[in-house]
């Protein structure tokens, strides 16, 4: 029997594993929130402010949560302002009365 010389094996690196955060977009989460509770709880009295800071988040990355919150601000302003132009046409009809 041979036996064969054994060759020491040089040391292997092990690949580094680099866990990368995901992007987030805070202020468009901020926005998507006051919009969503603005056009579920509030009945649409802070859909603007929800507006806004969606508005504003648009430029920053990623922007999903900006948008979707943008949409829901302004569904929830439209409600708004279609409610004051109802009961606004209706108090001043009431006002004006017989």
């Amino acid at each position: 029997m041979s036996q064969h010389p054994q060759h020491p094996q040089p040391p292997q690196e092990r690949p580094q594993v680099v866990y990368q955060q995901a992007p987030s977009n805070g202020l468009g989460v901020a926005g998507f929130v006051v919009s969503l509770v603005g056009f579920l709880v509030c009945g649409g009295l802070v859909c603007p402010i929800g507006v806004i800071m969606s508005a504003v988040a648009l430029g920053r990355e990623p922007k999903g949560f900006a948008i979707a919150g943008l949409i829901i601000g302004l569904l929830g302003s439209a409600w708004l302002v279609i409610f004051f132009i109802f009961f606004g046409f209706a108090a001043l009809a009431g006002a004006a009365g017989p």
